[in-house]
């Protein structure tokens, strides 16, 4: 079993502002690979700055973060490199893809480090969720919400034990968003992996084990 473990963790940003009942600022916590965790965390209490930190992006903390009892702080690029590839993968709220590339190119940049899924799969995961007609298309040419679920679907396209949902769904209507539940459900089933999904207000987009406020 996979885990990431959160030892009085507190930003160096807020550290003078954040509030002292956090779930998950200043506490110890710990997450585990098959399990969904549900972050409620209002605006301007470091719920980007959570993810960055769980991913391996932020290192601007005091306390002590703990992958698989392995202190990360002083990793180096390519432990981080291993762990993104196999252990993490993250859906940036910012989305974060190449916009000059088609679609099938973003994702595919991911998949083929580990060739994850069969161009098959890419494509009915593609169609499942419908964007399998965008996938040919620059992603500048396409839509906030389309250009969202192409972000999902990449971040699907490894093996994971943790995914990171940093308000994945904020541009979707509900039957998009309950089309891509669905999908990283079945993936989350397929990898035995953990959902820690960030987000502004609590939902029921999965059947959380634990509910943290921030």
């Amino acid at each position: 079993m996979s885990s990431i473990q959160l030892n009085k963790v507190i930003p160096i940003p807020i550290q003078d502002t954040y509030s002292k009942v956090s779930d998950v600022w200043g506490a110890n916590i710990s997450f585990e690979s098959g399990k969904y965790y549900h972050v409620c965390a209002p605006s301007g209490t470091g719920k980007t700055t959570l993810s960055h930190i769980l991913y391996g992006l932020r290192h601007d903390y005091n306390g002590e973060v703990l992958f698989n009892n392995q202190l990360v702080k002083n990793w180096k690029p390519d432990q981080w490199s291993v762990c993104r590839q196999t252990e993490i993968s993250i859906i940036y709220q910012d989305l974060k893809l190449l916009e000059e590339y088609t679609a099938l190119e973003n994702i595919k940049i991911k998949n083929r480090l580990t060739n994850f899924f069969t161009d098959k799969e890419i494509q009915d995961n593609a169609e499942r969720i419908g964007v399998a007609h965008l996938l040919n298309k620059s992603c500048k040419t396409i839509s906030r919400g389309e250009r969202q679920r192409i972000s999902i679907l990449r971040a699907l396209s490894q093996p994971f034990k943790f995914i990171i949902l940093d308000e994945a769904f904020s541009h979707l209507d509900e039957n998009n968003t309950r089309k891509c539940i669905g999908l990283i459900n079945d993936v989350l089933t397929k990898n035995n992996a953990s959902v820690i999904s960030c987000n502004l207000f609590e939902d029921q987009h999965f059947a959380y084990h634990q509910k943290l406020k921030l």
